[in-house]
């Protein structure tokens, strides 16, 4: 019994402190310097590579930086063109608005021009019914206002035009290139 307990106890102590590694002997000499060699190689390896994987981190984070900026750049020459754009289109704005303005003036300014030679076409009328009138009621004024540019008696124009249908001085039609003028009688006179 006390032999089998005391092999027990030998069989855990054995299971507890494995033995030490003995290193292989190697047959070469060179072998061991070799190998340890070859460990420093690929520790310096790791530590080459890691820098390096560091450093192209590095190198990529700037590369990203450079074209985050590059892609604001791009977004601010964006809103510079748009902001440029939308001020040239107001302005093309304001000069239709501008265009719109000044056709209405002309438009008003013609149908002003329409209204002023209708009115003297009418007044011109109005003159000959005058001197028709005159002419025959009150010759004395007639001539009284022919002395003072009008027509003489009788309806006869002092230029040497000859009077409409009515006896009156012919009405001058109007071009639309401006105020229409009545002949002056007074020079009519003097040139003849």
């Amino acid at each position: 019994m006390k032999n089998t307990r005391s092999m027990r106890g030998n069989t855990q102590q054995e299971i507890a402190h494995p033995p030490a590694q003995i290193a292989p002997a190697f047959k070469s000499p060179d072998t061991g310097r070799d190998l340890a060699q070859l460990l420093a190689e690929k520790r310096n390896a790791v530590d080459h590579h890691g820098h390096e994987a560091q450093a192209r981190r590095q190198d990529a984070e700037e590369q990203l930086r450079h074209r985050n900026s590059r892609e604001q750049l791009i977004a601010e020459k964006e809103r510079e063109i748009e902001e440029f754009r939308a001020q040239r289109e107001r302005e093309i704005e304001a000069i239709r608005q501008e265009i719109t303005r000044i056709d209405t003036a002309a438009r008003n300014a013609n149908g002003q021009a329409d209204q002023h030679t209708q009115a003297q076409r009418h007044a011109q009328l109005a003159v000959q019914d005058l001197e028709t009138v005159l002419g025959a009621y009150a010759p004395a004024a007639l001539e009284l206002a022919a002395q003072s540019g009008g027509t003489p008696p009788n309806g006869t124009p002092t230029s040497g035009a000859h009077p409409d249908a009515t006896g009156g001085y012919p009405v001058p039609v109007a071009t639309g290139s401006g105020p229409q003028e009545f002949p002056n009688r007074d020079q009519t006179t003097e040139n003849h």
